[in-house]
């Protein structure tokens, strides 16, 4: 249902989880591949899948240390994390560019 090349926005890290990107789409791909990097290292360890506050704590400490770094530009991006697991069923998370997390049912950002 979604033509290729229009889901500029959205990105899939995990089989579990996804990303969604409002503001500039550099940064949003950057936040993706940090998440994407943060999903295997944990697979990797614990041979399950990353729970989202777990992802999205590791993600908003990274956008956190571009932020208060002064050779660093902060990221002009809010991330939408969303994740489904069998313990903790369906979660969003909101990682806002200052590295600022919150939980949320749901959320809206963006134009």
């Amino acid at each position: 249902m979604l033509l290729p090349a229009t889901g500029k926005r959205i990105f899939t890290v995990d089989r579990h989880a996804g990303v969604a990107i409002a503001g500039l789409i550099p940064d949003g791909r950057q936040l993706a591949s940090v998440a994407r990097d943060e999903c295997k290292q944990y697979t990797d360890l614990w041979g399950s899948p990353v729970p989202a506050k777990v992802l999205s704590g590791r993600v908003s400490a990274w956008a956190h240390a571009h932020t208060t770094m002064g050779w660093y530009r902060p990221f002009g991006c809010n991330a939408l994390i969303a994740a489904m697991t069998q313990a903790d069923g369906p979660q969003l998370w909101m990682v806002e560019p200052s590295g600022m997390s919150y939980s949320y049912f749901g959320c809206a950002v963006g134009k």
